[in-house]
């Protein structure tokens, strides 16, 4: 878990990720995939994923009004408690 800081990053792996300015201030969820990405949450929506290489956010595109759910390709574990 890591508190968004009011210029829209967080803190992970000793670097700064931006995640989106409108969440300072709140509290988004990390877990391990699978692939051993990681993943980024805010309460249930999946964000995007943490590119090692880069430390920077792969978002994931939103669905549109009307239009079936983006699909995403990456599987999350279902293991991961307090998000």
């Amino acid at each position: 878990m890591r508190r968004v800081r009011t210029d829209g990053s967080i803190k992970w792996g000793g670097d700064l990720v931006f995640i989106a300015e409108p969440l300072a201030g709140e509290t988004v969820g990390i877990a391990e995939t699978e692939s051993g990405h990681w993943i980024v949450r805010f309460f249930d929506i999946d964000l995007g994923i943490i590119d090692h290489k880069t430390k920077k956010l792969h978002r994931f595109r939103a669905a549109r009004p009307g239009r079936t759910e983006a699909k995403q390709t990456i599987n999350t574990v279902t293991h991961v408690t307090g998000l």
